[in-house]
C-alpha cells in the first residue's frame, strides 16, 4: 500500500508545496504568492480530495 503525504512551507506570503509518495519526494519548484490565492487554494483542495474517497 502506497502512502502519500502532502505538505507545504510558507513565509505567509510565499508558498511552496511538496508530495511524499512512499520514499520518493517531489518538490514543486514554483513559488506561489498571495496574489495567486485561487491557485494556492486549488492545490490544497486537490491534496485534500485524495483523502475524501
Amino acid at each position: 500500500m502506497a502512502f502519500v503525504i502532502y505538505g507545504c512551507v510558507t513565509t505567509g506570503s510565499v508558498w511552496k508545496f511538496l508530495q511524499l509518495n512512499d520514499k520518493m519526494i517531489q518538490i514543486d519548484d514554483k513559488e506561489y504568492y498571495l496574489d495567486q490565492l485561487p491557485k494556492i487554494l486549488g492545490i490544497f483542495l486537490e491534496s485534500v480530495s485524495h483523502y475524501s474517497s
